[in-house]
């Protein structure tokens, strides 16, 4: 009978054991599964092909930045980046995503045509870009008819909406002013040299893009005087198809705004130089400014942001 009750008292025991070694197999299983799962997931977003369409950045200017940046990210398993460079304010076909202005994208995104994933902003920690309208240093006012006036490009929030809207809010009269912009898409250094040399009276630009240029010594910090400071508004963006937004997709839009942080100082001043200094999520709040950005065009321009006395 002790012989019984201790053959019961060593098979609970080894039985005992069995469940224990049992059940940490079974979780060891799991838990390679989930890390091979990871691993694989991450390989395949590697070598996804990543198609992004740039419409709102001038090609010669923009390219090197771009592509030593698509260069980091494949290096970083962040997809494969190609750009597919496009007339401004046009989408090009064939495009997983597009990098484009929020007043390219703002009918589209109210009618649910496109969306956006990331907001590219200008400076870090900030997702808005500031604007300003500048004079030469010590004009205190514009003329009171006739001024001529320069903004960056139709298609600017910042260098054309935003400074517009606060030249009529300070209560200056539009309507008689000759008005010009340096180009499709934005080209700040024709802004401050028309105004530097006189060719303008004023000129309307990002606030952070003239820093940016006075901070490398383009022009120099006492040369131009800020007349107003106009309203912040979302500037670049990254925006998708709704219709192609897959898991593979979202899962890469997650990832780039941590891989932009680890690109190197020189890299990271070539992309802030075209206005893209970091990568941000965007909230309820700037969905719904991007989508009243194009009832903000004043009347004598189109919803593309093109009209007044040309756009060269």
């Amino acid at each position: 009978m002790k012989r019984v009750n201790g053959f019961n008292r060593d098979y609970r025991i080894f039985s005992s054991t069995l469940n224990r070694g049992g059940t940490a197999i079974v979780f060891t299983a799991i838990i390679a599964l989930a890390v091979g799962a990871f691993f694989l997931k991450s390989d395949d977003l590697a070598h996804m092909s990543v198609v992004i369409g740039v419409s709102a950045l001038d090609s010669a200017q923009a390219a090197p930045a771009l592509e030593s940046f698509a260069e980091f990210c494949r290096g970083k398993g962040c997809g494969d980046i190609r750009w597919k460079y496009g007339a401004p304010g046009e989408t090009p076909p064939g495009c997983d995503f597009y990098l484009m202005t929020s007043l390219q994208l703002s009918e589209r995104l109210a009618g649910g045509e496109l969306g956006c994933a990331l907001i590219a902003a200008s400076r870090e920690a900030h997702r808005y870009s500031r604007s300003a309208v500048i004079v030469r240093r010590g004009v205190r006012a514009l003329p009171p008819e006739g001024a001529r006036i320069i903004f960056t490009s139709p298609r600017s929030a910042a260098g054309f909406l935003a400074p517009y809207r606060s030249l009529a809010r300070s209560g200056y009269r539009l309507e008689g002013a000759s008005i010009d912009f340096a180009g499709s898409c934005a080209r700040d250094e024709r802004v401050v040299f028309g105004v530097l040399y006189g060719a303008y009276d004023a000129g309307g630009i990002s606030l952070d893009r003239l820093r940016a240029l006075e901070a490398s010594r383009v022009i120099g910090e006492t040369e131009l005087d800020v007349l107003i400071e106009g309203e912040a508004f979302p500037e670049l963006l990254l925006a998708y198809a709704p219709s192609s937004y897959t898991a593979e997709r979202k899962a890469f839009v997650r990832r780039l705004p941590g891989v932009h942080d680890k690109v190197t100082y020189p890299l990271r001043s070539e992309l802030a130089g075209l206005g893209v200094a970091g990568f941000y999520a965007p909230r309820e709040s700037d969905l719904e400014l991007m989508r009243s950005l194009a009832s903000m065009i004043p009347d004598c321009f189109d919803a593309a942001g093109s009209g007044g006395n040309g756009d060269r």
